[in-house]
């Protein structure tokens, strides 16, 4: 084994020191995580409305502003929440259809 194919072991290695995040950077992560919230919390508040209005229109798709999905990440299972961008009587009739509801 040649020094590049033991670099490339070490770098898609699950155990060991790749895992392990540096201080600082989650430090400038969370921060930055934080920034960006802050700064766009108006527009998130505009879509919020903007969800809510429309089920006003529609009063069978009246349901929740965010939707919940399960993603998988490193062999771990987490919950991601997105704005809702179906209506809920096209996400029911999916659910339906498929047999399959993905929400966590």
């Amino acid at each position: 084994m040649n020094v590049s194919e033991r670099a490339l072991r070490a770098k898609h290695s699950t155990s060991g020191p790749m895992l392990r995040i540096h201080p600082l950077k989650a430090a400038f992560d969370r921060g930055f995580a934080l920034c960006a919230l802050v700064l766009l919390s108006p527009l998130m508040a505009l879509i919020m409305l903007a969800i809510k209005l429309d089920g006003g229109l529609h009063p069978e798709d009246r349901g929740p502003i965010f939707h919940q999905e399960a993603r998988v990440s490193q062999s771990r299972v987490f919950a991601m929440y997105k704005f809702r961008v179906l209506r809920v009587a096209v996400m029911e009739k999916a659910r339906q259809e498929i047999g399959y509801d993905h929400a966590c």
